[in-house]
This record gives structure tokens, sequence and C-alpha cells, in this order.
């Protein structure tokens, strides 16, 4: 029945009633059946009685009683955002501030929303605009509708964190179990969370706790906050939190694009890398341009080999050769297509696959259910190895996954790496190793905190970051877009793509790796390196170690005792008082004073300067330097000067550009060793004039100084 009002009251029937109030202050009630009442204007009461029941206040302060069962208190006419809070009973903002109670469900406005649930299970709609959903305590429905909207866990009753994965659309620990849609970002708990996202561009805060953060699909932005924690970004995407081996390469069975041929120990293929590592890999000390695969669980630097068997290799001598093995034993491919292993997304092929991903720049080798030993058709093993192009030869990061490994119970099953030269190498036995247990490889968690999946970081070709198999241990980053580092001592890895990276504090390692990545620290004693790309660096208050790689970076000291690497390219390295070592590197490089009233003494201080095509003194304020011949050759070394195109000094080696402001001063500490040069015509660099100095006695005399005509030069005392 619909009833509209008449007067202040309305009372419906037992059946399934529209109760429509009017715009003055009623109060309405229902009694049985499914009903909808709305107050329209004024201060209404609604009361809702029995049955699940829809309650609109409209415009004014209004009363919402859903009365029993589940019953719903909808904002989708409100003229603008609201704040719902079921646990107080309270709704703010739109037509008026509203009482609430026995309401199990809201359905928001078309605005931007803040909801949040009470303790027993609710279900919250946030519609359109971008919301922020907070289901407190039971087990909840949380849908974002369109818009970009957040899921927070932060304010959870519960003392354990959470586990969300967005693309399952699924939470669950911190009491309550947690269905979700619409969601993009996720604020996590106080403890360790686990927080997965989805094929779209997420957001995932970990706050306190030790939290795994895997971004999935999409442009993320991860920061884990305190504790130690394990981010996984955009690079990496193809991590799979059940410890499958995907990895999406679209070839003939999922894993690679070309497989070896059945056999046992001699079926094996030598592979040209450089299609992913253009100047070969960097392995220890040596550079590799092939790898060689074969149908047991390893590959091998430059070479191939047939020898299996780890519990008998020999850890030192030159017999080991250099190596990666997720499964160091006798494999075995000569019985063909077996029945594919449960779980995961094995298929039973019973090869060996691999693959050269030039477009991602991984090299990729599966073992689908691949037997063990003599002929082995009932003991099969998934596993998988992935080698992850960080920005060089020697960037990269090694990555292990398992499905099933059927191992022979009574061996030892083992994992690793050699060096190939007996001084360095690593074996990891597998967990469960020489038990039945080994089987259930797959639901063991790695040192990334994700069930089957170990990864190690490999940083100028030697090992950066490891965690023993099965320890659960601390990993490095592969690949975000923002990484946020929180406290503890952190270590972040951007991979491809423009990575914005911040320690925040503490002794913290950021890497950048390809892109144009912004890398910061504000305390503690930090290594930022950029890698390839037009990068920015900016140190803290400790002494930090800042390296730009190639491409044109910009190198900010922040105040403590720092080193400034520019690398390749034409970079930027400031100089605030503190700095102790500025490299430019190779191509022209400049060094910038960022502060006021600096007063640098090139040849009588602690700094060390080497490789830089220019001085640039305008900085705050004004600020002075004083070199000698001897301190600028030093400061020249291993140069040609490339801002100097059609001067007449192209191609000269040891001269320095000095560029400032009015107020800048210059100063020779040798100033009757130079002679300043009668030129015809000024050389103008960048629309400024520059006067020339030239060496002419001491122990240096091939020095050049081109010092811009801002400066006061009266002071010179040069002949």
């Amino acid at each position: 029945d619909s009833i509209a009002a008449a007067g202040s009251g309305l009372v419906g029937t037992s059946g399934n009633d529209t109760l429509t109030g009017t715009a003055a202050d009623d109060i309405i009630r229902s009694l049985a059946g499914i009903d909808t009442l709305s107050g329209m204007g004024g201060d209404d009461s609604l009361y809702g009685g029995d049955g699940n029941d829809l309650l609109l206040g409209g415009l004014g302060s209004d009363i919402l009683d859903g009365g029993a069962d589940t019953d719903t208190a909808s904002y989708s006419a409100a003229d603008s955002g609201i704040t719902v809070d079921l646990s107080s009973g309270l709704a703010l903002g739109g037509d008026g501030s509203d009482t609430l109670s026995n309401i199990e469900v809201v359905i928001a406005s078309g605005f931007d929303d803040l909801l949040i649930g009470a303790s027993s299970g609710d279900s919250i709609y946030g519609g359109a605009g971008n919301d922020v959903l907070t289901g407190d305590e039971g087990d909840d429905v949380l849908d974002g509708g369109t818009g970009t909207d957040t899921a927070i866990y932060l304010d959870k009753a519960s003392e354990t964190g959470v586990t969300v994965n967005l693309a399952t659309g699924t939470a669950s620990g911190g009491n309550g179990n947690d269905t979700l849609s619409g969601i993009e970002n996720v604020v996590g708990t106080g403890y360790d969370d686990v927080l997965t996202g989805s094929s779209d561009g997420n957001t995932l805060l970990g706050q306190g706790g030790s939290d795994t953060l895997i971004g999935g699909g999409g442009n993320d932005s991860l920061a884990g906050a305190d504790g130690s924690d394990v981010l996984y970004g955009d690079t990496v995407s193809t991590i799979s939190g059940t410890g499958t081996l995907a990895n999406g390469l679209g070839g003939a069975s999922g894993f690679g694009e070309t497989s070896l041929a059945r056999g046992d120990d001699t079926s094996n293929n030598l592979i040209n890398i450089t299609s992913v590592f253009a100047n070969g890999i960097a392995f220890f000390g040596d550079t590799y341009t092939t790898l060689g695969f074969n149908t047991n669980g390893h590959v091998t630097f430059g070479q191939t080999y047939s020898t299996y068997n780890a519990n008998s290799l020999p850890l030192s001598g030159s017999s080991v050769p250099p190596i990666l093995a997720p499964l160091f034993n006798d494999v075995d491919t000569r019985s063909g297509v077996v029945t594919a292993t449960a779980g995961g997304n094995s298929t039973g092929s019973n090869l060996v696959w691999y693959d050269l991903d030039t477009a991602n720049n991984i090299i990729t080798v599966t073992w689908d259910d691949v037997g063990y030993y003599s002929y082995g058709t009932d003991a099969l093993n998934a596993f998988q190895l992935q080698i992850y192009n960080q920005g060089g030869a020697g960037d990269y990061d090694v990555v292990f996954r398992y499905e099933d490994v059927n191992y022979s119970y009574s061996n030892i099953a083992r994992a690793g790496w050699s060096a190939g030269d007996g001084t360095q190498g690593h074996y990891y036995e597998l967990p469960a190793s020489h038990s039945t247990e080994v089987l259930n490889l797959e639901d063991a968690l790695g040192n990334t905190g994700v069930a089957g999946l170990w990864t190690w970081s490999f940083r100028d070709g030697v090992l950066y970051s490891s965690g023993d198999l099965g320890t659960g241990g601390d990993a490095g980053v592969a690949g975000a877009d923002t990484l946020s580092g929180g406290a503890g001592n952190d270590t972040l890895y951007g991979g491809a793509g423009n990575d914005v990276l911040d320690g925040n504090g503490d002794n913290d390692v950021l890497y950048g790796g390809d892109g144009s990545d912004t890398l910061s620290d504000t305390s503690g004693d930090n290594e930022l390196d950029g890698g390839a790309g037009d990068d920015v660096l900016t140190g803290g208050a400790g002494n930090d170690i800042l390296t730009g790689g190639a491409g044109n970076d910009i190198l900010n000291s922040g105040g403590g005792y720092d080193t400034l690497l520019g690398g390749a390219g034409n970079d930027t390295l400031t100089y605030d008082s503190a700095a102790a070592t500025l490299d430019g590197g190779t191509g022209a490089d400049t060094m910038v004073f960022s502060g006021a009233s600096i007063n640098l003494c090139t040849y009588d201080t602690g700094v060390t300067m080497t490789s830089l095509e220019k001085v640039d003194l305008t900085g705050s304020g004004d600020n002075a330097i004083a070199f000698t011949a001897d301190s600028i050759y030093a400061m020249t070394e291993n140069q040609v000067n490339e801002l100097l195109a059609g001067t007449g000094l192209a191609g000269s080696s040891h001269v320095l550009v000095v560029s400032g402001n009015a107020g800048d001063s210059v100063s020779f500490g040798d100033a009757q060793g130079w002679i300043e040069s009668q030129l015809a015509e000024p050389i103008v660099l960048g629309g400024d004039s520059y006067s020339v100095y030239n060496s002419v006695s001491g122990e240096v005399t091939s020095v050049t100084v081109l010092i811009n005509n801002n400066i006061d030069q009266q002071g010179l005392g040069v002949a």
C-alpha cells in the first residue's frame, strides 16, 4: 500500500507499505512487512517495525529507527557528501543531521562520503564519489561504487592484522570477514597485514606491523609505514599470492615460448640473452651473454652443465659452474605427457620451457610437472625461475616459484646458487626436505611472506638481499610507482617506470631502477641509487651515498657528510657546506651551491671533487670559492668539458666554468700563477659573458677557468 501523511502522524499496516510524509515534522511508523518510509521535509521520526525496511529521512534532522530485521537508511538523494557512523548512531551532512538506530545497511550519496559501520555485520554502499568505508567489527559488505574508494581497517578493535585481496574482493581477520567491491585503496591495521591489489591502480597503506603489500596490475602506490615491510609493485606484478607459476607470457603452456627436447641429463640449450640484458648479465664479478638451460633443475651462466646432484657437489674448486638452481637435483622429461599435479596452473606437459621477454626484460624458465630421476612418472615437480632486469647488467631480481615439489623423500632437496669460483655460493635446503611435507611447498611462506615464492636481489652483480628458504625473512622491493619505507631500516626497489621512493628515516637503501625516479630520505645513513633515467635524489641529515647512474640526474646533499656520484649523463650535484665527495662521472656535470654564505676552499678542505665541468655559486646568497691550479686539475680529472661547444675551447680537458651572481666571489690561492686571456670577444655561455684565466706556473700549467662576469673579479690578483 502507498499511504501519504495527512497530518503529523502516519501508521502503516501489516503489509508491504510505502509511507510518505510531508514538508512538516512527521512521525511515521510501520508495522510488519517490507516497508518504505520517506520523511520528505521537516524534522521527521521514522520507525520501521518488523521486516526489512527502507528509511529515507529527506530534508531536515531526522530520527531513523529501523526496528527489527535488516533495515536500510538511504541518502541517495542527498545534495552533498555525508558522514555516517552506525556505531555512534549519527549521520551528518547532506540535508541535515540524523539520529540512527537499528540500521544495518547504508546507501550513501552521490558525493564523497565517510561511512563507518557498527560492531555487527553491516552492508555499506558508497555510490558515486570518492568514498571512505570502514566496517568496524563483524562480517561486512563494503561496496565503494564508482569513484576512487578506500576501505580502512586501522581502527579495528581486534589485535590482529587483516588479509585483504581486492582482486578476489575478500578481507579476513580483524574480528570479521568482509566482502569488498568497488574498492581501489586499502588502509591496513597497526598489526601484520597482507594487502593485495587488483588490476586497477591501487593505493595500499600498511600502517603499523610487518606488512606484505602486493600491488597487482595498474600503477600502484604502496607504503609500508612502521615495521619491517615487504612491498611488491608493478615490475613484479606477476607475483601470485597462491604460489602458482603465473607469468602471463602466453607461450605454448603459459610458462614460456620454447621447450627443451625430451630427455635426461644431455637435453640442453645455450641461449643468447642479450635481447633482455643488452650488455650481458653480471654474476659475482663476471659478465655472461648466454645462459644454459637443461632438463635438470638449474640454469648455468656461459655454459651448459649436466651434473645434477647437489648432495655431492663441491663448494670449492673450479668444477662448480656459476649456477642458479630453484631445485638443484636430477629431473627427467623422458616419460612424455603426465597428469598435471593438483593446484596451481601446471599443465602436465612434463617439459622445461623458457622465454626471453624483451618487452618486460624478464627471463623465465619453467619446469612443468617434470619427473624426478629415472623416468619419474609419478614424482612430478612444478617450479619456476625468473630473472627481472632492473636497469643494468648487474642489477636484477631472481625469483623462485613453487607449485608441487614431489621430490624423493629419502634425499635432501636443495635450491640456491654458486658463483662458480669456489668462494661464493649458497645452497638452501627446501622446507620439510626429507619428509612428505615437501609436497606442500606451495603452501610454505617464502622469504617474501607469500606462499611458494622466494626472491633475491642482485645489485652490481652480487647478492644484495636474501632470506633463507622457509624462514619468512625480509626481502627487497621489486618495482612499484610509489614506495614509502616508514620506520626501520628499509630496502626499496622501484624497478621500471617513474617511481617515487621515500625511506622516511633510519638507515635505508633505495634503488630507483629504470625511469625518471625521485628518491629521498630524511635522516640516517642512507644509500640512494637512481639507476637509469633522469632521477632526483635527496639525502637527509645523515651521511648518505647518492648515486645517479645513467641519465641527467640531480643529486641533493641533505646536510650530512655525503657522497654524491653522478654517473653517466649531465648531472647536477648540490653542495651545502657538508658534502664530502662530489664525483660528476661522465657527461657535463655541474656542482651547485645550494645555500647562502658558503665559503669553500677547494685546496684546504675535506671535500673531494672530481669529474666536474661547472661550478654554480648562485645559491640563495653571497657564496665564495677558492681554487688553486692543482685543485682545479683534480676537479676536472677524467673530463672533456662538454659545455664549451662553439667557444674555441671545445675538446679541451681541465677546463672549469664558474657561474654566479653579483656578491659571489672567486679567489686563487696561487694568484701569481695565473694570467687572464685577452680575448677579442668575450666567451658567451647561456647568455652570460665569461672571462678566461689560465695557469702558467707551478706543477700544473694546463688548467683553464672561465668566470662569469657577473662575479666581481677585481680581487683575483692575477697578472
